[in-house]
C-alpha cells in the first residue's frame, strides 16, 4: 500500500511576523513568506487599511494552528514564478509611486 501524505492544510505557520497568516498562506502555496507579506501590503494600500486589517484578523481567527506532531514544512524553494512575482509587484509599486509625485 502507499504511504501517501494526507491533503495539505491551510494553517498559520509558526514562522511569525505578527501571527502566522502571511506566512502560512505562502507555505500553502509553495513561496516566499516575504512575497505574501508584500501582497498583503499592497492590499491594505488599495483598501485604505480598513479591509486588509479585517480579513487579516479573520483568517487569524479562522486558521487554525499547524499540528504540533507534524513535521515542519519545507523550505519554499525559490522558483523564476516567484522572482518574476517579485519583480512585477516592484515595477507596480514604483509606477504607482511616481504617478503620485507632483511635476515641478
Amino acid at each position: 500500500m502507499h504511504d501517501r501524505p494526507g491533503p495539505r492544510r491551510l494553517t498559520r505557520s509558526t514562522d511569525r511576523a505578527l501571527g502566522g497568516v502571511c506566512a502560512g498562506i505562502a507555505e500553502y502555496f509553495g513561496v516566499e513568506p516575504a512575497l505574501a507579506r508584500i501582497g498583503f501590503v499592497v492590499l491594505a494600500i488599495f483598501s485604505m487599511g480598513f479591509g486588509a486589517v479585517l480579513l487579516y484578523g479573520l483568517l487569524w481567527a479562522i486558521m487554525p494552528l499547524p499540528d504540533p506532531d507534524a513535521p515542519p514544512p519545507a523550505p519554499a524553494e525559490p522558483s523564476n514564478r516567484a522572482l518574476l512575482l517579485g519583480i512585477a509587484l516592484v515595477v507596480f509599486g514604483a509606477v504607482l509611486l511616481f504617478q503620485r509625485m507632483p511635476v515641478f
